[in-house]
């Protein structure tokens, strides 16, 4: 039985221009009000002006929207942050207890699918051209919400709750990704791929890759390291 397409009402925001992307530039013009937004949004107040604390970083797996919070944060309020991972900034905050850090949820796939149908996004089956047989669709090549919804489904089982890879109208991209998690999840104890390793820009790809931060519910300041899908 295939899954209904979510029904969803109007979660869209326009994206300050001025904010700035370092890493990853936002295109578009309007972004996605994820469900968390508001949740952390108080929490973020609360620390700052309840238990009076002089910063909190928002952080969490790659590709799930950290960096546009920021956007719906600037709605709601003003500050200066930057918008991409620092490792010199994280190791400088594990050392003081009166700076928290907030890790955010992954995206569940009824999430991803009411973000494609909000935003109405054009995702396409890749080409059948030189690309990881998991990649392969049998469905015309059609953009409406049944086919989106299958596409999205198909690539939460590989990549997880990232929007990034997920919500990508990139095919190319998405194509890529796949080979990455596929090299990495293949060459896993391989001499070679544990040499490789030991490059920090290799780790760090891979350790994205193999794993997500989940946030506990109700402590979004504790996380357990979780497989990204079932692939894995």
């Amino acid at each position: 039985m295939e899954s209904p397409v979510p029904e969803i009402q109007s979660k869209m925001m326009v994206f300050p221009r001025a904010l700035p992307m370092e890493e990853h530039p936002y295109e578009h013009p309007h972004f996605y009000v994820r469900e968390c937004y508001s949740r952390y949004y108080e929490l973020v107040m609360k620390i700052l002006y309840i238990k009076g604390k002089h910063g909190v970083t928002i952080s969490g797996s790659p590709g799930i929207g950290e960096s546009v919070f920021l956007a719906y944060f600037l709605g709601r309020y003003s500050l200066v942050c930057f918008t991409s991972p620092n490792e010199a900034w994280f190791r400088h905050i594990r050392k003081r207890q009166e700076h928290p850090m907030l890790i955010m949820p992954l995206w569940d796939l009824n999430e991803l699918q009411a973000a494609a149908q909000e935003f109405d996004l054009d995702i396409r089956p890749p080409s059948n051209e030189s690309i990881p047989i998991y990649a392969q669709f049998d469905h015309p090549d059609e953009a409406d919400d049944r086919e989106v919804a299958k596409r999205i489904e198909h690539r939460f089982k590989i990549f997880g709750g990232t929007a990034r890879e997920c919500l990508s109208t990139d095919t190319s991209y998405v194509c890529q990704q796949e080979r990455k998690v596929d090299d990495v999840v293949n060459g896993y104890g391989d001499v070679r791929c544990v040499e490789r390793l030991s490059y920090k820009s290799e780790a760090e790809m891979a350790q994205h890759v193999l794993t997500h931060l989940s946030p506990n519910p109700s402590n979004p300041t504790m996380y357990t390291i979780v497989p990204p899908s079932k692939y894995m």
